[in-house]
């Protein structure tokens, strides 16, 4: 379908038995979706599922964002599950996702012949097959210029990469992976650099720091000028870890680049600790029950330029 969507937010939730599942819209023909954004969850039981659009054709996407959790089987991503010739500018995602089938990213999904610049993805990406990266699960065709993950990255199968899961005839020009945060050293293509490095903005070759992204050094990533200060992206805290005795979660994790305020705890996405911040690297969460099954994220609180920024 064609339609043209500008500053459109989306919060609700989307639950499809089929595909082409999309936090703002299932499929995009044509179409030109600017300054939008969908915190929502998406769930599709089949393929093509995507935070902003499922599947997208010759379609324009600028300026947008999604932040809640996607779940699909194949060609799922963050902002788009599946592309064809499309343009995706200026655009990122801090969404969770999950794909049970081929072809998962932090981005898109499966991208065919799509251009895509000044693009990042500062979320996670987990498939239990194979073709999965930090931006793009596939690429095939497609041209990635000025575009970064420091996605968390996990997958079991071939083509695992911090960037780029699989790539073929593809143009990759100045793009980026975290080697630390993805847990990746190897990518279908792109540089992989340290937490340290992606914190400078020498490590970014011709990238425009004047009109299109920002970096406050050796506090955030790259963040688009676009974007309010309190959703820069800082690094957050690592290795979190846990174990459970007797109706009792014990949760520890290392402490992030820089010192924060403090942290905050999320079980299952609500926070837990919303009257009062953590400072120690350990929590105990005593108000569970024996045989439950529960998701712990734990983000740091830091204050830049009297603004409160919540970490990655």
């Amino acid at each position: 379908d064609h339609r043209d969507l500008h500053s459109f937010p989306t919060r609700r939730s989307s639950d499809l038995d089929g595909g082409q599942a999309g936090g703002l819209i299932g499929k995009a023909d044509g179409s030109e979706i600017g300054g939008c954004s969908s915190t929502m969850g998406v769930r599709a039981a089949d393929l093509d599922a995507g935070g902003l659009t499922g599947y997208s054709l010759h379609t324009v996407i600028f300026d947008s964002y999604t932040s809640g959790r996607v779940r699909g089987s194949g060609a799922v991503g963050g902002l788009v599950g599946y592309a064809q010739t499309c343009n995706i500018n200026g655009s990122f995602s801090t969404s969770r996702v999950m794909g049970s089938n081929y072809s998962v990213g932090g981005l898109v999904g499966r991208n065919r012949s799509t251009v895509i610049d000044d693009c990042y993805t500062a979320g996670s990406v987990f498939s239990s097959h194979s073709w999965v990266g930090g931006l793009l699960g596939v690429n095939s065709g497609g041209e990635i210029t000025n575009s970064y993950s420091v996605s968390f990255v996990t997958g079991w199968g071939n083509y695992i990469g911090g960037l780029i899961g699989f790539g073929e005839h593809q143009d990759i020009t100045g793009s980026y992976w975290n080697i630390e945060t993805s847990g990746l050293t190897e990518s279908s293509g792109g540089e992989g650099l340290s937490t340290a490095e992606m914190l400078q903005i020498t490590s970014y070759s011709n990238w425009d720091f004047n009109s299109t992204w920002i970096l406050e050094e050796n506090f955030s990533y790259p963040a688009l000028l676009w974007q309010q200060p309190s959703s820069y992206p800082v690094p957050g805290p690592t290795q979190l870890s846990g174990y459970g005795d007797d109706a009792t979660v014990y949760l520890f994790w290392n402490e992030p680049f820089n010192e924060p305020s403090g942290y905050k705890i999320y079980r299952d996405d609500i926070l837990l600790n919303e009257d009062y911040l953590i400072t120690e690297t350990e929590y105990i969460d005593q108000d569970v029950n024996n045989w439950e099954t529960h998701t712990y994220y734990v983000s740091a609180l830091f204050t830049s330029a009297d603004e409160q920024v919540e970490s990655l």
